[in-house]
């Protein structure tokens, strides 16, 4: 009920690179661009790092992860975002 900066793992148990590939791979988590249209996941494009960047969307139901252009998806697909399951409910 307070307003504070949560950390990733208060929000969803997507916490791990391994964890986002598993969760896209088996339908659980989708990759957008930033035109929030679908993207598929591809071993050319994959990040080295968990972003530490990420929101919560009531709207999309979830854990939004943003990453860097070029991290997911070529450049030209700009910002990449990874919607993700959320344990908060409500």
């Amino acid at each position: 009920n307070k307003k504070r900066n949560a950390t990733l793992a208060e929000v969803t148990d997507v916490i791990t690179l391994t964890d986002m590939k598993k969760a896209i791979q088996n339908g659980k988590a989708t990759l957008y661009n930033s035109e929030w249209k679908k993207l598929k996941l591809t071993e050319r494009f994959f990040p080295e790092d968990m972003t530490k960047n990420f929101y919560l969307d009531k709207g999309k139901e979830g854990v939004v992860l943003v990453f860097q252009p070029g991290d997911l998806a070529p450049y030209s697909e700009g910002v990449t975002y990874v919607v993700v399951p959320s344990l908060i409910v409500g």
